[in-house]
This record gives structure tokens, C-alpha cells and sequence, in this order.
């Protein structure tokens, strides 16, 4: 594992887009983008996803960071690889970002040479993004939508990528191992969840990319866990998600709590008899939508289906990405996409079973990151 290659090729894969889209330089508010282009460890905060840091980055690899001021010193001490580090207020404030905009921003493009460029943006708040809008005027760069071109870069992953991605795939198995051990009869789905939560903290992930889900019982599915006790015979879907050095993994298993009904069993045998299937067809140049049909046509009327495929790497919402057939269009799988790949059956008195993996797309077939098989 060598973190140079790995910060020379991410930076390498954003000037390539760059270039591609016509473009001569991008700026980018999304934590998860300006980790692929700057390789910042960022603080997390949910409400400052798109405000806390600045990433610009021309054609020929030069990047400025912005970086969130109470983390300044930390960036500036730990990151030489960074030449062009800045302190940056909190962009929340709607006054506090014109006068980024214009004190900061503005200057920092012409210095780059970007003054009447042709310059991509990927996604901030509204206010931030007019107040750019009427900073540059008539002269002054054009701006185009950037998030597409940076996904672009994102999608197709290195060596360096997927070993990090293996390690947190890691991490999800081990909270299924706790999880798995804590389902019997009467604990709560919070209390699963918490222990999950504990073995893949301890294991060392830096974050939850996605809350744990635990579901049990009939009824409509949902993405959270609750107070609900497990009662016996019941089916429990837990999903759980890590991150490494940035890097996210997710996966889902459903469980059952002791014998459950012969019904319920069938379920989900016939949903992963339907997956193993689906995951064979993860090779390179397959369309989504094939895929999409593949598991309407092996589910039938047996039970209400749902399937997604969403790309994985620094964030669980990479390319490729569809949650139907309709949003699939003419997307592909490619060599080195990292996808989770997510199935799930709903029927109104057996219950529902949903299984997913972190999917590695090889030239030779498609590869397992996360791996635990201990179903019940």
C-alpha cells in the first residue's frame, strides 16, 4: 500500500476529467470530492458537508485548500503534500460566504490563472453558489455543473483503493459477527445495533457512512433501528457500513431469530438464489438495466422486489449508481467500479429479506470485499 501512488493517481484521474469536459479547473465544496482531490482527512460534520472546505484544482494538478480554520493547524503540520493551505470560515453564514467569495475565492483564481476560465462546480448551497455567479460577472470564469465530472474521476477505482476498501469490508463483517451473536429473542433491535456499532468502532472505523439498520418482524421496511424486541421466530435485516481512511464498505444480511416459519425461510432462499445469479452478471461493459430486469423476471410474483446498485469508494453514492430500472438509462458496469450491489423481497405476511455486498468488478468476474457467511 503506498498513500503517494494512491494521492497521485486520484489527483491524476481529476485532471483527466477535468480536461475531458472542456473544462481548465473545478472547485469543489463536498467533503468526500475534496478528499479525492487533496487527500484532507476533513472533520465531519453532517450540516457542513458542503460549507467547512474548499478545494480548487486546475489542469495541471494544482490544488488550493481551503480548510476549516479550527482545523488549519492540524492540516498544515500533517499534510506536506499540500503546498497551498488557507484558513476558511464557516460558509453557513450567508454574509460569511460573499465575503469568502470575494476576499478569498475570487483571488485565488486569478493567482491560479483561472480568472476567465472555464471552471466546474460541484455543489454547495444556494447562496454560495449566486454569490459566485455575481462575484465572477461578464469576463470572469464560466461555471459549469462539475459534480458529474469529479464522479466520473471517482468511479473507476486503483489497487491502493480497493485494498482500503477490503479493510473496511473488514470492519462490516466483524459488526455482523457481534450482530449475529446478540439476535435472539427479546433484545431489542437498538441493542443489536449498539453492538454492531461497538466491534466495528473498536476494529477502527472512522465513521458510519449510513446509521445501522436493524429490522424485525412484518411490516414495512425502514433504514433505522428501534426500540422493537426481537421476538422468536422472526427475520432480521441488519445493515451496517464502516469507513477506512475514507473509504466505505456496506453490506447487508438478514438473520433469523430461531426457527422461523417455513415461509419465511423460502423467502429467502429463493432472494439469494436471485443474488448469487445477479452477482455473476457484474462484469465489465454489463448494463444496469439488464441487471434490473434479470431480478424482475427471477423474483416474479413471489414478493414485492427492490434492488439497487450503488457505486462505493469514498462515499456510498459513487458511479455507478440506479434504484430502478427507469434510473439505470445507459449505465455500465467498468472495470474496477466498486459497487454495492442491494436485493431485497417484501411480502405483506412472511416478512421481508434483504441481502447486499461490496462488489469488486474484475476483468475475470466479480469479487466479494465484504464476505461474512454466518447466516442462521
Amino acid at each position: 500500500m503506498s498513500f503517494d501512488r494512491l494521492r497521485k493517481y486520484r489527483l491524476d484521474r481529476v485532471t483527466s476529467a477535468v480536461r475531458d469536459a472542456g473544462l481548465d479547473g473545478l472547485i469543489s465544496f463536498k467533503s468526500d470530492s475534496i478528499r479525492y482531490i487533496s487527500s484532507l482527512r476533513p472533520l465531519i460534520w453532517e450540516a457542513g458537508y458542503q460549507t467547512r472546505n474548499i478545494a480548487i484544482v486546475d489542469t495541471r494538478g494544482n490544488v488550493c485548500l481551503y480548510v476549516a480554520s479550527g482545523d488549519y493547524q492540524r492540516v498544515v503540520e500533517n499534510d506536506p503534500w499540500l503546498k497551498t493551505v488557507k484558513p476558511l470560515a464557516s460558509m453557513e453564514d450567508a454574509g460569511i460566504s460573499s465575503k469568502v467569495i470575494n476576499d478569498q475565492l475570487l483571488p485565488q483564481l486569478k493567482e491560479m490563472g483561472l480568472a476567465g476560465a472555464r471552471l466546474g462546480v460541484d455543489a454547495t448551497t444556494f447562496y454560495t453558489i449566486d454569490f459566485i455567479r455575481k462575484a465572477v460577472g461578464k469576463g470572469g470564469p464560466s461555471l459549469q455543473e462539475g459534480d458529474g465530472v469529479i464522479r466520473k474521476a471517482r468511479a473507476v477505482k486503483s489497487s491502493d483503493e480497493i485494498r482500503l476498501m477490503r479493510a473496511a469490508a473488514g470492519m462490516v463483517d466483524g459488526g455482523f459477527f457481534e450482530a449475529k451473536t446478540n439476535i435472539v429473542a427479546g433484545r431489542t433491535e437498538n441493542e443489536i445495533a449498539g453492538a454492531a456499532l461497538r466491534a466495528m468502532y473498536s476494529l477502527g472505523t472512522e465513521w458510519m457512512p449510513v446509521n445501522p439498520v436493524v429490522f424485525s418482524g412484518a411490516g414495512a421496511f425502514r433504514r433505522f433501528a428501534t426500540s422493537n424486541p426481537v421476538r422468536a421466530g422472526d427475520s432480521v435485516i441488519v445493515n451496517l457500513s464502516a469507513m477506512n481512511d475514507g473509504y466505505c464498505a456496506e453490506a447487508t444480511r438478514t438473520f433469523l431469530a430461531g426457527r422461523a416459519p417455513a415461509a419465511t425461510r423460502a423467502l429467502r432462499a429463493t432472494l439469494e438464489e436471485s443474488y448469487n445469479s445477479l452477482v455473476r452478471k457484474l462484469v465489465p461493459s454489463a448494463r444496469l438495466r439488464d441487471i434490473f430486469a434479470a431480478y424482475s423476471n427471477a423474483v416474479g410474483t413471489k414478493a414485492h422486489p427492490h434492488l439497487s446498485i450503488r457505486g462505493a469508494g469514498l462515499s456510498l453514492a459513487d458511479l455507478p449508481q440506479a434504484h430502478n430500472a427507469s434510473e439505470a438509462g445507459g449505465q455500465k458496469i467498468e472495470e474496477n467500479n466498486v459497487v454495492v450491489l442491494e436485493a431485497r423481497m417484501e411480502h405483506p405476511e412472511d416478512g421481508s429479506v434483504q441481502i447486499s455486498d461490496t462488489i469488486h468488478a474484475t476483468g475475470s468476474g466479480a469479487s466479494f470485499l465484504t464476505r461474512f457467511q454466518g447466516d442462521q
